[in-house]
């Protein structure tokens, strides 16, 4: 059997409201109470290695901070919102910004901030980052580079993004599946020859045959709990197993395991049914002999063969 691998990349940010506006002020449940007592009990259970990737205003919340450096069997990466002093957005607006709209040296210098924060408080430069609201842009990989990244998990295939004023940014409509190292001039939606994996969201077409689920002909679908019942992710891993290069790579929030911070659980009977398809998927997975594996591990496992 072929290896298969399963990656869980959390990004991790302080509490939200329920239309994801930022809670003033900062309020930070969602960091104990969605990840210390709802998912870490059921990553032990199954084994799960967990990527979290932390946004500038958890990284400087002590508690926060120390609370995620005690977790076991994980790695910590950055998560890009809005930590650039210079930048647009500020507290108690919804996050809409995208870091990938800025000129190079603005999003050279907040990403610079937010690196060199995440190594003063963690204690190692970060190998691991996905942007916010994934929205890289054309300079994101060459400036993830330059700054020691060596895996992303920005692009999410299929989708494009649609924002403010009818503008789809980022459009991730023509990118890989599969994960590849990215172009030679940094760019995050291309393949190329740059030593930086490019980790997509794991999200895949549902045939027709599969409207007994709920899904319109020709649907993309994200192995992703808040995002589709367990019987379309169900059909995701199945199909995933069989690939040539088997990666499932499930991301969500932190808020998104504490009722009312986060539009996709608004009581406790949400955030089982989120943990429920958690739980499904993973004893899929252990079933099936797919290995849990962090960001990096991934990368160095698939980095081998290249």
């Amino acid at each position: 059997m072929m290896d298969c691998f399963l990656l869980v990349t959390i990004d991790t940010e302080a509490d939200s409201s329920g239309n994801w506006g930022v809670r003033l002020p900062f309020e930070f449940r969602s960091v104990p109470e969605g990840i210390g007592d709802r998912l870490m009990p059921l990553f032990q259970k199954y084994g799960i290695r967990p990527t979290f990737l932390i946004s500038h205003e958890v990284l400087e919340h002590e508690p926060s901070v120390r609370f995620l450096r005690s977790l076991p069997n994980c790695e910590l990466g950055t998560h890009c919102h809005w930590d650039a002093p210079d930048c647009p957005l500020r507290p108690g607006r919804n996050r809409y910004y995208m870091q990938g709209k800025f000129p190079y040296e603005a999003e050279l210098k907040q990403m610079k901030n937010l690196t060199e924060l995440f190594s003063a408080q963690i204690g190692r430069r970060p190998l691991s980052f996905r942007a916010g609201r994934f929205g890289a842009g054309i300079h994101t990989g060459k400036i993830l580079f330059e700054l020691g990244y060596r895996q992303d998990s920005s692009i999410v295939p299929h989708v494009a993004h649609g924002y403010r004023e009818g503008e789809f940014f980022p459009d991730h409509t023509q990118c890989p599946e599969l994960p590849y190292t990215i172009s030679d001039d940094g760019d995050l939606t291309r393949p190329g020859k740059l030593p930086l994996l490019e980790i997509p969201v794991t999200v895949r077409y549902v045939h027709s045959r599969f409207n007994p689920f709920g899904l319109r002909p020709g649907m993309y679908a994200w192995l992703r709990p808040s995002c589709s019942s367990w019987a379309t992710m169900a059909r995701i891993a199945a199909s995933v197993v069989k690939e040539s290069v088997s990666v499932m790579n499930v991301m969500f929030h932190n808020v998104e395991f504490v009722p009312g911070r986060s539009p996709y659980a608004a009581d406790e009977h949400g955030v089982r049914l989120l943990l429920d398809r958690l739980e499904r998927l993973f004893a899929f997975c252990r079933k099936k002999g797919v290995r849990p594996v962090t960001m990096s591990e991934l990368g160095t496992e698939l980095m081998k063969t290249r």
